[in-house]
């Protein structure tokens, strides 16, 4: 299932906002040039460098 952007781009940011920014449906993806609400963007930024830190210098070897 294909939501249009509820959010042209800006000037500032190449990305348009998916669907109403706060939750994506079963089934659906947040395609390229897509993103959520900045501060679920920004959730999913961190979660994913604590991820990869995680995984870079886990002790078990």
């Amino acid at each position: 299932m294909t939501q249009t952007p509820t959010e042209a781009r800006s000037r500032w940011s190449p990305w348009s906002l998916h669907g109403d920014g706060r939750s994506v449906s079963p089934g659906d993806v947040v395609h390229p040039g897509e993103r959520l609400s900045w501060p679920r963007t920004l959730g999913v930024g961190v979660q994913h460098v604590v991820a990869m830190f995680g995984a870079t210098f886990s002790p078990c070897r």
